[in-house]
């Protein structure tokens, strides 16, 4: 496989910045997730990552800290961004990433697709007890075939094996630069098949259960930006229970049905982000 290093954009500076902004600029759905340490108004952002299209980039917010968010290109900013209402963010579990946005950054997240709660409904009532991961989600979606998915959990547990759980759930080695090839694909993989997902399981939700999902996800997103939100509460992992009791369940997802690749490669063929951002530069 190729290397993720010369398929991801690392945004750590003003240059690589409004690289990514000029980029970002027409985008009308991105793919976002967010990794940092205590993930929530009680830790930090340390790697906001973004796909847009063939186009991915690792924002480096520990580096640049309020800069990510505030510096401009063509009238263009993460912020703006961010809370556009015109601008469809695709997030697995908005929750706790919408919370330290909102509270360490005066970030409001709008306009989101929450495709976890997509994948809870697409699940047939006996399976909606609990919310699933974003790779136990993907391995149960079909969106890849067997090779991709054994080459996925490779390369996310490449990351935990190697400095979290190696060195004891250290949190703060999301800190340490520069990037090293198991961090960027580690991040990279959050939003890598975020789109493809949602696309999927998007299908398969009726026009009622879509409306529920965009009420609960708006109550999500309130709620994270209350300061009596509980990041770790141990009623986060629990769905709905009228959510598990309704029969009026969408087909279940099957396994094998559409597939992807892994390869950076087949991100896109235009030219390479890190390329592009150098250019630019």
């Amino acid at each position: 496989m190729d290397s993720w290093d010369d398929f991801v954009a690392v945004v750590d500076g003003p240059d690589s910045l409004q690289a990514c902004l000029r980029d970002l600029k027409t985008a009308a759905f991105v793919s976002l997730a967010l990794k940092g340490r205590m993930l929530s108004r009680h830790g930090a952002i340390s790697v906001l990552s973004i796909r847009a299209g063939g186009n991915m980039y690792l924002v480096d917010v520990h580096l640049l800290q309020v800069a990510a968010f505030t510096t401009s290109a063509g009238g263009v900013s993460l912020k703006g961004i961010l809370e556009s209402t015109s601008v469809k963010k695709a997030v697995y579990d908005v929750r706790n990433a919408a919370n330290a946005l909102f509270f360490l950054f005066d970030v409001r997240l709008r306009n989101v697709v929450e495709v976890q709660v997509y994948h809870l409904v697409s699940r047939s009532p006996n399976q909606r007890k609990f919310w699933w991961s974003l790779d136990k989600a993907i391995a149960h979606s079909g969106v890849l075939d067997s090779h991709t998915l054994a080459d996925f959990k490779d390369a996310r547990t490449t990351f935990a094996q190697e400095y979290v759980t190696a060195r004891g759930g250290d949190e703060y080695l999301l800190e340490q630069r520069p990037f090293s090839n198991s961090l960027i694909a580690y991040c990279a993989l959050d939003v890598f098949f975020l789109g493809q997902l949602y696309d999927v399981c998007r299908a398969l939700v009726t026009s009622e259960w879509i409306d529920r999902v965009q009420q609960l996800t708006a109550v999500r997103l309130a709620e994270s930006m209350q300061w009596s939100y509980t990041p770790w509460s141990e009623d986060k992992k629990f769905a709905p229970v009228q959510w598990q009791l309704d029969d009026r369940s969408c087909p279940r997802l099957v396994a094998g049905r559409k597939t992807s690749t892994m390869s950076p490669s087949r991100a896109g063929n235009r030219q390479r982000p890190a390329e592009r951002a150098s250019a630019q530069s």
